[in-house]
């Protein structure tokens, strides 16, 4: 017996499609310096993945565990500074789910370890950057 079951997909643009839409974007650039194709190629090149940060507040004894989903960006610290002031248990970040992170989330993540707040499951990548921002700091103090 054979159960067949629909999966929705996205939209794949193919690479003829983009090609297509670039080179009229450059006919068009010269014909109409304002031609709205060259917005389509380009939303369609560089249309950035649309990926929040979600924050799962977990206790773990004494501790309380925010765990980190997704992406860390600049926009995202004012949230996160007040969620750990507001706290007076000791804070641990959980970062096993990061996907990304910005230079000012890495300054954002050493200053907090510094301070005292662990960061678990820290990726290596994240771990490096953040022992070269503390390298780098002190350089400059």
């Amino acid at each position: 017996m054979t159960f067949a079951t629909s999966v929705p997909r996205h939209p794949i643009v193919q690479l003829a499609t983009i090609r297509q839409l670039l080179r009229s974007r450059q006919r068009d650039t010269r014909e109409r310096p304002n031609a709205c194709c060259a917005d389509a190629a380009a939303l369609l090149l560089h249309r950035p993945p649309e990926m929040i940060l979600r924050i799962v507040q977990e206790f773990d004894d004494e501790k309380i565990v925010l765990r980190l989903i997704g992406r860390i960006e600049s926009e995202h610290l004012d949230d996160l500074k007040a969620r750990i002031a507001s706290e007076m248990r000791t804070m641990v970040l959980d970062l096993s789910e990061i996907k990304l992170v910005n230079q000012a989330a890495i300054r954002f993540l050493r200053l907090n370890e510094d301070s005292g707040i662990e960061l678990r499951n820290c990726p290596a990548y994240v771990r490096e950057w953040i022992r070269l921002d503390r390298s780098a700091g002190e350089e400059i103090e």
